[in-house]
């Protein structure tokens, strides 16, 4: 039976990689307590290895954290010393984790680095030395839900201060962030450390699955594979929510969105009364056309992904409006750029046309030839390109009556040459050039929620950001100022000002400027409260000493009556 088990195990990892995976499970078998190149963190009964569902759906070999009542260590572990690492060199390391019955305890994911006399060489991004390297010490987002934690180590000449590790949930949706570390140049032996830690809670469990380390050197498995290690993607997307937010005599306007995948989804199919009317790619809305006045019409909307997998449809009814006349008015011209190139591809994207009605749809024409009739969409792919040739690209805007706007003005573009090179996705209107994507300066991501990240220092004159909140609430009637006491008692609880960012939190996601400095101009005013309350409350002090003074004087030159 072991030897069946072991097999199975050993499947988990059977992928055609370019790289072995540094954390070796080939040899884990059924039962409690260690396993070969893994030192338990708590008791041999705190340690099992027992077979469960994984987060792929399938029965596995599971290392089963079962806390015994005790505190510290709730089973787990760090692995023996891996082999030999660069330290110049970027490693990522991973692991499934599930959490049980209740949010007791705490899971910790992380790691060790040491050199060759077991010094430890870990440093946060800052610079500053840490000893216990933890990308996670935190609740799991829910319970009873697979997750998977990549955490990364960079090289030790790196200087981005972005944390790039991640969550995921099974859907492949990020769900949190992780904190990144680097070697310094002495690092040599690198460990993996996955455990639950004070939990008192007999009937709980952490499950640990799949943990791995790769140098990240383009051999590694990708995020995707990690979260879709068949290769082969079976799982539908999730319904969208469909909904109408407009029509006219002949049109409506359809919007959608909620739809998710476990990988990703690529794109929609729209019905009109159970008949294929457009299939799209990955936008969340689409003008109808050609519709009969005061008629109703039933539409739905599938989501689709990669693999072809379709959601199950979302369906609404909308009834057309009365027919109000004849409509001869055309749509102004839009604004076309191109937002990048291949050898055989241009992307186009367009603005700024509108309708008395409502613009319905679009026609790009490459090179004077209509190139296709799109519905109410903002991009297009032109396809089928010759590598190294220059076309001219045109659109024009209609509407529900078939009124066609002017062309616009032409933009020209050259395809890349076969061998390959750069696209530009830059484009240029006057003096001012243009892009609709993210920026990233020194480093290859931008993190999410944002559209520049520069890895480096930055010098310019000034920086103006904008903040729509400037705290003067806090000279006005009525602001809850709290007590010096209140906040010496926040101070010792938390181990910062109440409102200001912890060092912990300043660490993991940086700060925003505009808000930072609205934030110190708060403690500031509410110091300068204190200090003019202060001073009345001195004031009235004097007046009060100066009054006890006369009347002790007086009292001095009173004469005594015998």
């Amino acid at each position: 039976m072991k030897k069946i088990v072991k097999c199975l195990f050993i499947c988990i990892g059977c992928f055609s990689y370019a790289q072995t995976n540094l954390v070796d499970t080939s040899n884990w078998t059924a039962g409690d307590g260690a396993a070969s190149g893994f030192t338990i963190q708590g008791q041999i009964n705190e340690n099992i290895r027992e077979m469960g569902v994984g987060p792929h759906g399938s029965s596995v070999l599971l290392w089963k954290s079962a806390p015994n009542g005790s505190s510290g260590y709730d089973g787990g572990w760090k692995t023996n010393y891996l082999p030999p690492i660069d330290h110049t060199k970027k490693y990522r390391f991973s692991i499934w984790l599930k959490k049980t019955n209740s949010s007791d305890g705490t899971p910790h994911f992380g790691m060790f680095a040491n050199n060759q006399s077991s010094g430890y060489t870990t440093l946060r991004l800052n610079g500053t030395v840490v000893n216990n390297a933890y990308f996670f010490v935190d609740d799991l987002p829910q319970l009873n839900q697979w997750y998977l934690f990549i955490g990364f180590v960079h090289g030790s000449g790196h200087t981005s201060t972005i944390n790039e590790g991640r969550i995921y949930d099974t859907s492949g949706s990020e769900v949190g962030t992780l904190t990144d570390f680097k070697f310094t140049s002495d690092a040599y032996y690198i460990r993996h450390r996955s455990f639950l830690y004070n939990d008192s809670n007999t009937s709980d469990g952490l499950y640990h699955y799949n943990p791995t380390v790769y140098e990240v050197n383009g051999q590694e498995p990708t995020i995707s594979e990690l979260l879709n290690p068949s290769g082969t993607d079976t799982e539908s997307p999730t319904v969208p929510t469909l909904s109408s937010n407009g029509q006219t005599n002949t049109t409506v306007d359809l919007s959608w969105s909620g739809a998710t995948d476990n990988v990703g989804v690529t794109g929609y199919k729209v019905y009109k009364d159970n008949t294929l009317e457009a299939t799209l790619n990955n936008v969340g809305s689409y003008q109808v056309t050609g519709l009969t006045a005061a008629t109703t019409y039933s539409f739905a909307v599938r989501a689709i992904d990669a693999a072809g997998n379709q959601s199950t449809a979302s369906n609404i009814s909308v009834t057309t409006d009365t027919n109000s006349g004849t409509d001869t008015q055309s749509p102004t011209s839009p604004t076309l750029l191109s937002t990048g190139n291949t050898d055989t591809t241009a992307d186009l994207s367009w603005s700024g046309a509108t309708d008395n009605t409502s613009v319905t749809n679009y026609k790009v024409f490459k090179d004077g030839n209509l190139e296709a009739t799109l519905g109410n969409v903002t991009t297009y792919q032109v396809t089928g390109l010759t590598a190294s040739t220059t076309y001219s690209f045109t659109i024009s805007a209609l509407d529900a009556a078939n009124n066609e706007s002017t062309p616009s003005t032409a933009v020209s573009i050259t395809t890349d040459s076969s061998s390959g090179g750069g696209s530009s996705v830059w484009s240029e209107a006057g003096s001012v050039a243009s892009y609709t994507g993210n920026v990233a300066i020194g480093t290859s991501s931008v993190p999410s929620g944002y559209r520049l990240a520069v890895d480096g220092h930055i010098r310019t004159r000034e920086i103006r950001v904008d903040q729509d909140t400037w705290p003067d609430y806090v000279f006005k009637e009525g602001y809850d100022l709290p007590t010096l006491e209140e906040i010496q008692k926040y101070i010792k609880e938390k181990g910062h000002l109440p409102n200001i960012p912890s060092a912990k939190e300043v660490e993991a996601n940086g700060i925003e400027l505009g808000q930072m400095n609205k934030l110190l101009l708060e403690k500031i005013e509410e110091l300068t409260l204190y200090i003019i309350y202060q001073q009345q409350e001195l004031k009235a002090q004097k007046e009060r000493a100066n009054k006890l003074s006369r009347r002790l004087h007086k009292l001095e030159h009173t004469p005594v009556n015998n």
